[in-house]
């Protein structure tokens, strides 16, 4: 048998998800550089899946898209993430 306050309960939780959502964003070209970053992995085990590929990629988005046709410049910024993954480098030092 189903409680009485469930189906008020979820009502609830629709509406309170709803009003929590954030709006559309709107962004705007002020006449500098865009900088696109390409951060993956592209020595280690996954190079193969998502390596140099990647920023080869992200370069013929943007040309697909037509920035210098635009007046835009854009500049990918491609790198490698292989640090993030080496714990004595990326985690901050014990402290006693």
């Amino acid at each position: 048998m189903a409680k009485w306050w469930a189906r008020p309960l979820v009502s609830v939780c629709c509406v309170l998800a709803a009003a929590l959502t954030p709006g559309n964003g709107h962004a705007e070209y002020r006449g500098g550089t865009i900088k696109i970053g390409v951060l993956n992995d592209q020595s280690g085990v996954y190079a193969d899946i998502a390596g140099t590929a990647s920023v080869w990629m992200a370069r013929k988005a943007v040309e697909d898209f037509g920035a210098a046709a635009k007046g835009m410049k854009v500049e990918i910024i491609g790198g490698s993430g292989w640090r993030a993954r080496q714990s004595r480098i990326s985690a901050p030092p014990p402290r006693v």
